[in-house]
């Protein structure tokens, strides 16, 4: 009898400890996005986790199902430092949001609050402009307002959102009057060359200007929202007339 309680003993210090549960972030707070002009945006949010000394599989979840999760990235703000990410795993599929999971090396047991940065496809922005002309060397009113789609497949909740201009939005297109698509190619004629060649238009993401809206904005998934954005009642204008003597096919 002794013999078989030793073995039980034996056996019972051989077997692994159980797995330690997943540590889940809190949701996303004092989220920004900034739209860019190419259908997406770079999303910041602020989040905490309560991290134990050593290995820690941490879950952050309500993430655009777009979300590239190859340019995944946190900063510490606060709390305990020199996280070590060993490991990234993400997840999307039959949700209805994303859901990153991450193995996080702690040095000390803790809170941390972590600032995460992702790109996110199918979110963009448009501005639309109204320009009323009154009596004549009256003011005028102008009016724009923001439309934002948000097709990522997961709302964004008092998100702060600011509006990037880029080279390659800002890349000529052709005029509406030529009856050809607006993505199609625009053609140029080479010197010396008797036929018309798609003009390559040399452009980056390189951040022309910057805006951002006066008020935060919630974005439902599959909504588009539009928010007014610049108002003026009295803008001083000119008006003249030109004589185009050229456009005979009118």
């Amino acid at each position: 009898m002794r013999r078989i309680a030793a073995s039980g003993i034996l056996l019972a210090g051989l077997l692994p400890a159980p797995a330690a549960e997943p540590v889940r972030a809190s949701p996303a707070q004092a989220t920004t996005v900034t739209f860019y002009d190419q259908g997406f945006a770079l999303v910041q949010e602020l989040r905490r986790v309560v991290l134990r000394t050593g290995e820690n599989e941490v879950v952050l979840d309500g993430l655009p199902r777009t979300t590239d999760p190859a340019t995944t990235a946190f900063t510490v703000t606060a709390g305990v430092k020199s996280l070590d990410l060993l490991e990234q795993s993400f997840r999307a599929q039959q949700q209805p949001s994303a859901e990153l999971r991450w193995v996080l090396k702690s040095p000390a047991d803790g809170f941390a609050n972590l600032r995460l940065s992702y790109r996110a496809d199918r979110l963009t922005w448009s501005a639309s402009h109204e320009l009323v002309l009154g009596a004549t060397d009256a003011p005028a009113r102008l009016s724009t307002r923001v439309g934002l789609g948000n097709e990522s497949g997961h709302s964004l909740s008092n998100a702060r959102v600011r509006l990037a201009v880029t080279e390659r939005g800002g890349a000529d297109r052709l005029p509406a009057e030529t009856g050809i698509a607006s993505n199609a190619a625009a053609l140029r004629h080479a010197y010396g060359g008797e036929e018309a060649l798609p003009n390559r238009l040399v452009a980056g993401l390189s951040v022309l200007q910057t805006f951002e809206l006066p008020v935060t904005v919630t974005l439902e998934a599959g909504v588009s929202r539009y928010v007014p954005w610049i108002e003026s009642s009295r803008l001083h204008v000119r008006r003249f007339h030109v004589y185009d003597g050229v456009r005979f096919d009118r």
